[in-house]
């Protein structure tokens, strides 16, 4: 594994200071697999107040010290250094009621969550693995280090994190893995919605994620028990959709959510914690799930209704109907950059219209119907004809 030098120069100084010293966790993880690494954590014997020390000519946040671990800033990127601990018991299914600090690696990773999490690589790439992390990486297996019940009873959110690996990664949850898993499912309870909404997150733009909704519905129906009133066969035909999607999170819950009404919808959005500006992406695609994409016009209609990238919206619809001739939509999308489709685009304004008598609620029903002539071309967008036309409507 090739290591940064800004992170292997923190490696070598507490090497140097007579202090162990790992690369831990999602790093390697994806090293090993060749995925993109995005940041790297590092474990080691150390004390933070230790770590601190050592580092005392660098910037260092203590991001969470309570817990062992201080953040130190290496040519400007923050990499997060973790003493090496043991955990207290779990009082609340989701947290340990005490850490020990220790001085063993072995001890620190047995208190991970998944044995491909647990491997640890020192600074010569020489690779410690005390669980069988990298022959399950081969096999592309979620497994939980030791008792898989006693891991999911610890930590709840380990439920999520195992689906969410085996959608992202295409693995499988090893069996007794995936036994317990679904024993302890009961115990997402303990889980904030803001917790498992960012799992879900990670979880719908995963490569396999609608393999294993389909497998672990029951797990998912926890927190989404709208799924339970689908049968087999609809949740097939959803999970289809799923499996056409590699869009942005919110175009698979759109999928996921397409049969449901808008008040549902909008329930499970704000039971899930969502933004307002989520919640309302995953509705506007949806209410639009059967807007014609035949013609110019139709992509003019779509652009004045559409409040989501655009890219977003057609993975969405083609996911929704693989039908959907994505480059025709594309080149007639393109084609309506410059038409009038809202109503900043229009020719009149407001003030236009009140000076021919209008006012109040009756201005902007009149530059509605307005933009929808010009937009179905019944009129071109010009003062004069776009007047004309209201007129004609007996407006004013």
């Amino acid at each position: 594994m090739m290591i940064p030098g800004y992170v292997l120069k923190l490696m070598e100084r507490l090497n140097e200071a007579g202090y162990e010293c790992y690369v831990v966790g999602g790093a390697l993880r994806s090293g090993l697999l060749s995925l993109e690494i995005k940041d790297y954590d590092l474990t080691t014997s150390a004390l933070p107040s230790e770590v601190k020390q050592v580092f005392s000519d660098y910037r260092t946040i203590d991001t969470g010290i309570q817990h062992g671990t201080v953040t130190v800033l290496s040519e400007s990127h923050p990499i997060e250094i973790t003493t090496y601990r043991t955990d207290g018991s779990y009082a609340d299914h989701r947290r340990p009621s005490s850490v020990a600090f220790s001085r063993s690696l072995q001890e620190d990773c047995a208190r991970r969550d998944f044995t491909i999490n647990a491997l640890c690589c020192d600074r010569d790439g020489t690779i410690r693995d005390f669980f069988g992390g990298r022959e399950d990486l081969k096999q592309k297996l979620i497994r939980a280090i030791g008792d898989p019940d006693a891991r999911f009873d610890e930590d709840a959110l380990r439920i999520l994190r195992a689906l969410r690996f085996a959608a992202v990664l295409g693995f499988a949850i090893e069996e007794k893995t995936a036994a317990a898993l679904r024993r302890k499912k009961d115990l997402l309870s303990y889980v904030s919605m803001e917790r498992i909404a960012a799992e879900c997150r990670g979880f719908l733009e995963g490569r396999a994620k609608a393999e294993i909704l389909y497998e672990y519905r029951d797990v998912f129906a926890v927190f989404l028990p709208q799924l339970k009133r689908f049968s087999d066969e609809e949740m097939k035909m959803i999970c289809a959709r799923l499996e056409r999607c590699d869009a942005d999170w919110t175009a698979a819950m759109a999928l996921l959510l397409s049969d449901l009404d808008e008040d549902e919808v909008t329930g499970v959005m704000h039971s899930l914690k969502c933004s307002n500006a989520e919640t309302d992406a995953v509705k506007n695609m949806i209410l639009l799930k059967d807007m014609p994409l035949a013609d110019r016009i139709d992509l003019r209609k779509l652009r004045h209704a559409l409040k989501v990238p655009f890219p977003v919206y057609l993975a969405y619809r083609a996911a929704l109907d693989p039908e959907t001739d994505t480059e025709k939509v594309s080149s007639l999308y393109e084609e309506t950059s410059d038409d009038c489709v809202s109503l900043k685009d229009l020719c009149i304004r407001g003030s236009d219209l009140q000076a021919l008598g209008l006012q109040g609620h009756a201005i902007r029903e009149a530059l509605d119907q307005a933009l929808l002539a010009v937009m179905e071309e019944r009129t071109v967008n010009q003062p004069d004809a776009v007047l004309a036309y209201l007129r004609d409507q007996s407006i004013f």
